[in-house]
């Protein structure tokens, strides 16, 4: 169902119940027995950015390996079966 943001207030109140802010696009998939994903594009706060250098200090971020792309295929092939 495709909802237009200027006309319809569904949109709004989702993005409110999500507690999104300065959302820019919202996806809602609902799937047959399997779970609802929400991918949503949104412009964060200065506050919100000011806070990802703090964040991404406590990971060590690496590239993956073929294998690792290989695991990860797999273990989303299986969470779908």
């Amino acid at each position: 169902m495709a909802v237009s943001g200027s006309k319809d207030k569904l949109g709004s109140d989702l993005c409110n119940a999500l507690g999104l802010k300065h959302v820019r696009s919202l996806d809602i998939h609902i799937g047959v027995n399997s779970l609802v994903t929400v991918t949503t594009e949104f412009y964060p706060e200065i506050d919100d950015l000011k806070q990802f250098p703090a964040i991404l200090n406590k990971y060590k971020l690496e590239p993956l390996t073929a294998s690792d792309e290989m695991s990860m295929l797999e273990n989303h092939i299986k969470e779908y079966k």
